[in-house]
C-alpha cells in the first residue's frame, strides 16, 4: 500500500494529543513546534507550541484512512477539488531539516500576500517544492508555501538553487 503525507485539521488544540493517538495506533505522523516565549503576569515562560496550529501532517494508506479520521481530536482531511492535498515527502523532509537544525522558521501568512514569480527549488533539502521569490534587503528569499493552509515560511537560498517556473 503506498502512504502519502496528508494535512489533518484537529479540533482547537488537540494538535499534541491527536500525535500522541496516532502513534499509539502505528500512523506515523509529524507535528512540527516551536518554541515561544509567553509573557504572564508575574513570569515569562518558554512554551512549546506547534508550527502550524490546528494542523498534523500524517501518513497513511487508503486503507488506513477510516482509523486516522477516527482518533479522538481529528476533525477532517484537507482537500482540493473533492481530493485529498497531497504533500510532497520532500516538503516534510525539509521542515524536519530546518527544525533539526534548531534553525527557525519565520512563519507567515500567504492569504493577502502578493504574489511574485513562481520558482521551483532544485537544491537543498526543499529540491521540488515549488515557491514565491521575494527579493527582500537585498538578498533572494524564497516564501515555500503550503497552499492548503495559506502558510508558508521563508528561507534564504542562492540563486543557484533555483529555476523560474514559466
Amino acid at each position: 500500500m503506498i502512504k502519502n503525507w496528508h494535512i489533518v485539521v484537529t479540533r482547537s488544540r488537540f494538535e499534541k494529543k491527536c500525535n500522541t493517538l496516532l502513534e499509539l495506533n502505528g500512523i506515523e505522523s509529524f507535528l512540527p513546534m516551536r518554541n515561544v516565549l509567553v509573557k504572564y503576569s508575574d513570569r515569562n515562560k518558554w512554551v512549546s507550541k506547534p508550527l502550524f496550529p490546528g494542523y498534523i501532517f500524517v501518513k497513511f494508506s487508503t486503507n488506513e484512512r477510516f482509523l486516522a479520521l477516527s482518533i479522538d481530536g481529528m476533525a477532517r482531511i484537507v482537500r482540493f477539488e473533492n481530493k485529498d492535498y497531497i504533500v510532497n515527502e520532500s516538503v516534510i523532509n525539509g521542515i524536519k531539516n530546518r527544525l533539526s537544525e534548531n534553525k527557525e522558521l519565520e512563519l507567515i501568512s500567504t492569504s493577502n500576500l502578493v504574489l511574485g514569480a513562481k520558482i521551483k527549488i532544485i537544491d537543498g533539502p526543499f529540491a521540488g517544492t515549488n515557491g514565491v521569490l521575494i527579493k527582500a534587503k537585498g538578498k533572494s528569499k524564497i516564501l515555500v508555501e503550503i497552499e492548503a493552509i495559506n502558510q508558508g515560511f521563508l528561507l534564504e537560498l542562492s540563486e543557484n538553487s533555483i529555476s523560474k517556473i514559466l
